[in-house]
């Protein structure tokens, strides 16, 4: 059996059994938070997990995710179908999760395997609470298969948790932990200094990187997703700043391996500073990483860059000065109407994005004289004109 597969494999079935077992599962994963539930009670009997540092919202949550995705990989059991290797994927990247959630949590190992084995005992009381006495012979097929894939995801768990302990251990390391302190310091590295950085982390000198950093919030989120990554072999240095999370990584060459790492980072609440060509660099892509992440507000979802973040870096900083741009427009435009101020900044934040007269009203379904009309009206409540260049980038500023 490959590493990687998790064992549900049940013998063939007739297409009213396979109907049947599907009925069932369905009728699980629509009650999955009572079943959550259930089995945060249930763990309670695990001592890291009565009285440990785990949150009882953390013990839900991750119950409910790990129960959801066998469920998904018990209903749809063939592995070999699409949906069967969607499944499989992502029940052992929730395993990984789980793994290092725990192993930063310190969580005993012990204690740790105990509430993962749970999560076949409750499915199973679940299916027979909902089953039916024709159901028997249908479940006694499918126990063993159900068995092995909670076992075999037990393990994948087990697995990340001891390679997430090993990272810790390293990152504990004093020499470590020092060379990192001065790869981020700002002073120039000498050329002693990268060398012995270049072989503590495997670096190559013709090395590019990609920064990530997050703060409290979206800390473990990004501590996980690295560890998930270096599950697929793209490995990266992390480090605790404080409150927040630090992660380097040295930019895959394999083009497959390249873009998981981007489509990782896009989808983290992060702030990142990508293709920084040389160590001496790093230093300051940290700073400005750590700036973006701090300047993310709670409608962002993604990973936010450089190209898309400067105007909230500029602004922060002028607002340090003792200018506040932002306030100055807003309260040029406080006399105006809730839709009519809402339009007019529709159509303001639209033509600094296209540069367009025509591309605006066409966009806005209006004519190209009601953007004009809404050009002017802003230029002669605000003194700033978004045609010409100065007076758009102070807007921008304002705004974005």
């Amino acid at each position: 059996m490959h590493k990687d597969d998790l064992g549900l494999h049940a013998a063939p079935e007739g297409a009213q059994a396979v109907e049947r077992w599907r009925e069932l599962i369905d009728l699980l994963r629509a009650d999955l938070d009572a079943i959550a539930e259930r089995f945060a009670e249930r763990a309670r009997s695990v001592p890291a997990y009565r009285t440990g540092p785990i949150p009882q919202r953390d013990v839900r949550q991750t119950a409910r995710e790990s129960i959801d995705a066998l469920l998904a990989l018990a209903r749809d059991h063939d592995a070999s179908t699409p949906e069967g290797v969607v499944n499989e994927r992502e029940i052992r990247a929730i395993a990984d999760r789980i793994g290092v959630r725990r192993a930063r949590a310190d969580v005993a190992l012990d204690d740790l395997m105990s509430a993962v084995r749970l999560d076949f005992s409750i499915i199973w009381d679940e299916l027979i609470r909902v089953a039916e006495p024709r159901d028997a012979m249908l479940l006694v097929t499918r126990a063993n298969s159900l068995w092995l894939a909670v076992d075999h995801y037990a393990d994948r768990v087990r697995e990340s948790y001891l390679n997430e302990r090993e990272v810790i251990r390293r990152e504990a390391s004093a020499a470590r932990h020092e060379l990192l302190e001065r790869l981020i310091h700002p002073a120039p590295l000498s050329s002693e200094m990268r060398t012995r950085i270049r072989d503590e982390f495997g670096f190559r000198d013709d090395d590019h990187f990609l920064v990530a950093f997050a703060h409290a919030g979206d800390a473990q989120a990004l501590e996980e997703s690295a560890a998930v990554l270096r599950r697929a072999g793209i490995t990266g240095i992390t480090h605790g700043r404080g409150a927040g999370r630090l992660v380097i990584w040295a930019v895959p060459r394999e083009t497959g391996h390249k873009q998981r790492l981007i489509n990782t980072v896009d989808g983290l609440r992060v702030g990142v500073v990508d293709d920084v060509d040389e160590l001496d660099d790093l230093a300051s892509a940290t700073h400005t990483a750590a700036r973006l992440a701090a300047s993310l507000t709670q409608s962002d979802r993604g990973a936010l860059r450089l190209t898309e973040g400067w105007a909230r870096l500029a602004r922060a900083a002028l607002r340090e000065e003792g200018v506040d741009i932002r306030a100055r427009v807003d309260r040029s435009l406080r006399g105006l109407r809730g839709a009519d101020r809402e339009a007019l900044i529709h159509t303001i934040l639209g033509y600094l994005e296209l540069g367009s007269v025509s591309q605006v009203a066409e966009r806005e379904f209006c004519h190209r004289n009601t953007v004009l009309n809404r050009l002017r009206r802003f230029e002669q409540l605000t003194g700033l004109d978004v045609t010409v260049p100065d007076d758009a980038a102070l807007v921008v500023l304002a705004w974005r």
